[in-house]
């Protein structure tokens, strides 16, 4: 039913469609419905030959969009066509396998598929690009070299813009990723600032910017971003995930709880998003649910979880504190624990010394994780201690926030 849909997606409203094909010709009658009560709120139908069918969508969309707003607006990338609609198949598959990229196999089909796309058809830049979000991807998800993998992802996003220049803008985000991980924060922000304001722009772009200016305290400008992407992909699932984990990070638990149900709807699973949402559920007073979410997050991670169930005892009951550490430090040792979780994990046992010691491996070249939960309410015993603010300069986000007009006050980022 639409008002079922309408709750499953959180829209107002439904673009419903039926295409015919008449001798050499294409009519696509369409309707907007509102999901409220199932009223038309409007119909029309467009009409083409057979080999424009693309053409046809996107003057519906600008039609549909025009009934809103009044005006046209950006371009999403996905509504950039390649001439070969087989090149566009696969690149729509890779994008949908990209989105759930935390299944097994799907970083790896979805390669696959954006260099069919390219060899179908070398001049559509969105598969280019595409494929460049992965190998920036791929040392956080496969281990792999990151100078290597970032290097070519630059590649690609060359040879993209040079086939077609009209993604040279919302390329923008992959530049903003690998300034993002060398820690030049400015030049970041910078990039991605190019990306979402473009008049094509591309969604990973939004969620890549929310989780870096997460990375330097700024959690509110962090959300706006990742709803400003939502506003444009409703239905993204690493978007959903990454608004839930801000209202996580923010403390609103409501709003958290309400995007983390819409990620689940959307098939969201593992990893980072299981590892937040065990936090929410910690700070909620469910530590069975927060056990199981971090069993799932650790897993995915393909670490070890021996240690997980020690430490939620430990959680319960303090008296088990020290067997949860002993555990820890011997998880650690062996190198199967996930420094972030680590860190984190010794705040929540009280051990501020050795998460201090974890969180200073940040300033190692190449280091992949993010540093957003060092900004976590859990840590106020961290920033408490003048290593904290020392750390922050060695990692450039102290300048960053002077450049930004940011300060450090209260134990809080102020940018006024």
């Amino acid at each position: 039913p639409i008002e079922e849909l309408g709750e499953i997606l959180a829209v107002d409203s439904v673009l419903m469609g039926a295409l015919q094909v008449e001798g050499e010709e294409l009519k696509l009658n369409y309707q907007l419905v509102r999901t409220e009560d199932g009223v038309t709120l409007m119909s029309d139908m467009v009409r083409g030959p057979r080999d424009q069918v693309f053409a046809l969508q996107e003057q519906m969309a600008s039609e549909v969009r025009e009934y809103f707003v009044g005006e046209p607006g950006p371009q999403l990338l996905s509504q950039s066509r390649p001439e070969n609609s087989t090149a566009y198949d696969r690149y729509m598959v890779g994008q949908d396998l990209l989105g759930h990229r935390r299944q097994t196999g799907n970083l790896e089909s979805a390669i696959e598929l954006f260099e069919e796309s390219i060899a179908l058809d070398p001049s559509y830049g969105p598969a280019y690009l595409a494929l460049a979000e992965i190998y920036v991807l791929l040392p956080d998800y496969r281990g792999v070299v990151i100078e290597e993998a970032h290097a070519k992802a630059i590649e690609l996003v060359e040879q993209g813009i040079q086939a077609d220049p009209a993604i040279e803008q919302a390329a923008a985000s992959v530049y903003g990723f690998v300034y993002h991980k060398q820690k030049k924060w400015a030049e970041a922000e910078a990039a991605f600032k190019r990306a979402t304001g473009a008049q094509v722009v591309e969604p990973n772009a939004f969620n890549w910017y929310s989780l870096m200016l997460g990375s330097v305290g700024r959690y509110d400008e962090s959300l706006v971003q990742g709803l400003a992407g939502l506003q444009r992909f409703p239905t993204s699932p690493i978007l959903n995930s990454r608004v839930a984990i801000v209202y996580t990070w923010m403390n609103d638990m409501d709003m958290a709880s309400e995007f983390y149900k819409r990620a689940r709807q959307l098939g969201v699973r593992g990893g980072t998003h299981e590892l937040a949402h065990a936090m929410h559920l910690i700070r909620q007073g469910d530590l069975e649910g927060a056990r199981q979410a971090a069993d799932i997050g650790i897993m995915d991670g393909g670490g070890s979880t021996d240690w997980v169930a020690p430490v939620f005892n430990a959680l319960a009951d303090s008296e088990n504190r020290g067997a949860a550490l002993q555990i820890l430090n011997e998880a650690a040792a062996e190198a199967s624990l996930n420094p972030q979780v680590e860190s984190t994990v010794r705040v929540l046992l009280g051990d501020i010394e050795g998460a201090l010691r974890v969180a200073r491996t940040l300033v190692q070249p190449g280091e992949t994780y993010e540093t957003e939960f060092l900004f976590l309410r859990e840590f106020k015993a961290l920033w408490e201690r003048p290593e904290f603010l020392e750390l922050m300069t060695t990692l450039g986000i102290t300048e960053y926030w002077q450049q930004a007009g940011c300060r450090w006050v209260d134990f809080a980022v102020d940018c006024g």
